[in-house]
């Protein structure tokens, strides 16, 4: 299910107890009803759905209650006014509450389901012209205008609500976007003039090679942070994202290789990444490996991504492995690949070295 926006379906409840006071007003003083048992019920039972929107968020299951409802409420139009009243100037009992229903629709499902909403509502019309006794065959050709109106303002009412639902999420998105990368630049500022200035100053004063080292390798690690969080465009390089990796294995025998830089979401490549990151560490802990190699191979598809060992290999069973409490592959590898679509294969033997492939699709 899609998104959903506060602020557009706070408006159709404002909507909808407006629509529903004019109904009770309709009810009251148009003396237009015929059925008033009839037309007490459905100004209670739209009450009470009403109040019960209004409680709680809506979601797929009860925008189709309410879809059925804003069906029942045209229909049962027809049959509480007098007959032929469909063709009169007289304001109608079901008013524009249908109208609510097919905008939540909009605003959960999307233009799609805007639109399927109100075309099924266009479909019922007719139907309420048929209760109400009159024959849409027959209609003169200003009532046969009049009809196709009221039949197409529900379909088009649903595609426009669902338009700007999705422009005003994009915007609100942007806005998000815009607030974190601000606060990026602001922690990329504190790490340069207090983090990196303090460990360079650490580091100056240290005699031991490898404590310098290590400090130094940290102190890389930030100032790439530093550089990176700036604006930047949607997608990047998962090629260049997997160098960088390989400088934190520097005590690993990696190389790698690639047929280009492998563009994908941003939010994807932290995420294989990651992957990568544990099975190099699984590498690094068990495999007893002195070659590590890295392919990054593009196609029209997707992306796949080859991590090969020449280690000492193992008998892969995934439930085995699990059940001992092994749960690297089968957890931070394997489940973080398929959370962004994509899937994970894992091929080893005892001696033989072990190879992880992971295939992330392009998105459609």
């Amino acid at each position: 299910m899609r998104a959903r926006h506060p602020a557009p379906m706070t408006l159709i409840l404002v909507l909808r107890w407006a629509a529903f006071v004019w109904m009770a007003f309709v009810a009251a003083f148009g003396g237009q009803i015929v059925r008033t048992e009839l037309g007490a019920g459905v100004l209670a039972t739209v009450f009470v759905w009403t109040l019960i929107v209004t409680l709680s968020p809506q979601h797929k299951g009860s925008a189709a209650i309410d879809l059925g409802l804003a069906v029942a409420v045209i229909v049962v139009g027809g049959f509480v006014e007098p007959v032929g009243r469909v063709l009169t100037v007289h304001p109608s009992f079901a008013g524009i509450y249908p109208t609510a229903a097919v905008a939540a629709w909009a605003v959960i499902h999307g233009v799609r389901g805007g639109f399927a909403a109100g075309t099924l509502l266009a479909v019922v019309v007719p139907v309420q012209y048929y209760v109400n006794g009159v024959s849409p065959t027959g209609l003169l050709h200003l009532e046969t205008l009049a009809l196709l109106g009221t039949m197409l303002s529900y379909p088009l009412i649903g595609a426009v609500v669902g338009i700007l639902t999705g422009q005003l999420l994009r915007l609100t998105a942007l806005a998000d976007h815009g607030a974190r990368l601000e606060e990026r630049a602001r922690l990329a500022a504190a790490i340069h003039d207090d983090v990196l200035q303090r460990l360079a100053a650490i580091r100056r004063d240290l005699d031991d090679p490898a404590l310098r080292a290590a400090l130094e390798r940290q102190e890389r690690k930030l100032r790439r942070i530093h550089l990176d969080e700036g604006p930047r465009d949607e997608d990047g390089s998962l090629s260049e994202e997997l160098d960088r990796l390989v400088e934190e294995f520097d005590d690993l025998p990696v190389r790698t290789a690639s047929t280009g830089r492998a563009p994908m979401p941003r939010q994807t490549i932290t995420v294989v990444t990651a992957a990568v990151r544990e099975t190099l560490t699984n590498v690094r802990n068990h495999a007893q490996a002195n070659r590590v190699w890295i392919a990054v191979l593009e196609d029209a598809d997707g992306v796949l991504i080859t991590v090969r060992d020449n280690g000492i290999g193992f008998e892969f069973d995934e439930r085995a492995l699990t059940e001992r409490g092994r749960l690297g592959l089968a957890l931070s590898v394997k489940a973080r690949v398929e959370n962004v679509g994509g899937s994970v294969q894992v091929r080893s033997r005892k001696g033989r070295g072990t190879e992880v492939e992971m295939w992330i699709p392009r998105p459609e």
